[in-house]
């Protein structure tokens, strides 16, 4: 059915950079497999390939060789590319122009390629540079080859950065890599950080060098903060008030020794703090009245933790919760909207305490696993 209708179909076919014959084998093989009037655009790079394909397959070929590119379209290629424009910003760019069309010899693809990290290259250092008009950053440094070492100041300009987002190699990947090679690439902040934007709402800056975060940030606006796999062993000095919080992940921040006040925080929904070994204590000084939002805690893995709240293992809107220390299971969770439990590492004497969480669906223990 579909090659009948294939046969009375005109198409057009375009295929970049081929370099065997038997790429084209299932398309023109079968003579009839289009209708006649169809056409196949191939970018080939040697011309033997091309006899072979019309020695081998009998279709008929039409050859136009594309012609290098003189001096002004190289350089216009290599402007577009590096500074989306045809002049180049600056006399000092212009002349750097003039010199890579040069050593590349007119060639396409050598142009767009240096143009390119140019062009990152640029965006680093305006980033560098600061401005106030950035409301959001965006930095991948596994896309980085090298160490990337940043200045105290680096954000000091940009007062209304509303979103910061720094990430790296995973953790996994990166024990791999430095097996591998004898060396974790990663960015360092040598002489400390003094300053972030008062404005930010949305902070996650996995593999955060420093013990804390600067000691002017007033992080009132901050809607989510994720610290992941930092050095982190506290977030400030003294107390800090973050009551539009509402994601807080701290998970293997293995040095902290202290978290936040999120009592403060009534639209609360998630805590994750998964595998932070010296931590003892949860601080809650308001915590019965404003944790009624809070959906999922993860406490796995916290071995110094004393204690956790009632009113976290009690907030009427919890449906997930992880907890695998034996001596912070309650003897009665009443939840009611808890769907999912996780005591891995804990087994359960009695059934009946977790009996008023009429919603439960996965309840996992280090022997069992039930499902409702």
């Amino acid at each position: 059915m579909a090659k009948r209708r294939l046969r009375r179909t005109r198409v057009l076919i375009v295929l970049d950079d081929v370099s065997k014959p038997k790429q084209l084998k299932h398309l023109v093989s079968d003579g009839d497999l289009f209708a006649s009037s169809s056409r196949i655009l191939l970018k080939i790079r040697d011309q033997k390939v091309l006899r072979t394909i019309k020695d081998s397959y009998k279709v008929k070929t039409f050859e136009y060789e594309v012609e290098q590119l003189n001096y002004s379209e190289a350089l216009d290629l290599f402007n577009f590319t590096a500074f989306d424009e045809v002049k180049p910003p600056t006399s000092e760019y212009a002349e750097l122009s003039k010199r890579v069309v040069y050593y590349a010899g007119c060639i396409p693809l050598a142009i767009k390629v240096v143009g390119n990290d140019l062009e990152e290259m640029r965006d680093w250092r305006r980033m560098r540079k600061g401005t106030a008009n950035i409301q959001g950053l965006f930095l991948d440094y596994s896309e980085i080859d090298g160490d990337i070492h940043l200045e105290p100041t680096i954000f000091e300009k940009m007062c209304n950065l509303r979103l910061l987002k720094i990430v790296g190699i995973s953790f996994y990947k990166q024990r791999r890599m430095y097996i591998q090679h004898e060396h974790e690439r990663g960015m360092y902040l040598q002489h400390g950080l003094q300053y972030l934007p008062d404005s930010l709402r949305y902070l996650k800056w996995n593999e955060y060098p420093l013990e804390s975060l600067p000691p002017t940030f007033k992080p009132s606006n901050l809607v989510e903060l994720k610290m992941k796999h930092s050095q982190l062993k506290q977030l400030w000095d003294g107390d800090q008030v973050i009551e539009k919080l509402r994601g807080i992940d701290l998970s293997y921040c293995r040095k902290l020794t202290r978290i936040p006040d999120v009592s403060a925080s009534p639209d609360l929904e998630r805590i994750n703090l998964a595998c932070c070994e010296f931590w003892r204590e949860i601080p809650y000084s308001q915590i019965q009245q404003n944790l009624n939002n809070l959906i999922e805690v993860n406490l796995r893995s916290c071995d110094s933790l004393r204690k956790v709240p009632d009113r976290i293992l009690d907030a009427a809107s919890l449906r997930t919760l992880t907890l695998d220390s034996p001596n912070l299971l309650p003897t009665v969770i009443t939840s009611r909207s808890l769907e999912f439990l996780d005591l891995s590492s804990t087994v359960i004497k009695e059934t009946s305490s977790v009996d008023n969480c009429k919603q439960l669906s996965n309840l996992r223990t280090g022997l069992h696993q039930w499902f409702e």
